[in-house]
């Protein structure tokens, strides 16, 4: 198993690697938002980094199921220290009861606009 580091600081373990994606180990891990806002994960958590994919999926371990939770996403990188992407902001969790919802759908708009706005 090897320890790298998602972008932010955010430690992580890789279980399995290849040139499709990287499956990551995370628990009780800081994390360091782009606009520096910082927040422990509550869970550990099984991470999904798809290298042609434009998306990600992070499984959080709970007493109560598992979840999961999609971001729109570039895809993912290895820089031989951290694992990257961008996050678009647009977001959809899975609950254990196969009930979904999609999240910061005002973020993703806004986001769009500002950036239909800059060109």
């Amino acid at each position: 198993m090897m320890e790298v580091y998602i972008a932010h600081g955010v430690r992580v373990f890789v279980l399995e690697a290849d040139e499709d994606r990287i499956v990551a180990v995370t628990d009780h891990a800081w994390v360091i938002e782009a606009d520096n806002r910082k927040w422990l994960t509550r869970e550990p958590a099984v991470c999904f980094f798809y290298r042609k994919k434009w998306y990600n999926v992070i499984s959080m371990i709970r007493h109560s199921g598992i979840y999961y939770y999609c971001n729109l996403a570039s895809p993912t990188i290895y820089d031989g220290e951290a694992i990257k992407n961008i996050d678009y902001d647009l977001d959809v969790k899975l609950y254990p009861d196969r009930t979904y919802q999609v999240l910061d759908e005002n973020e993703y708009f806004r986001t769009c606009e500002e950036n239909e706005l800059s060109r």
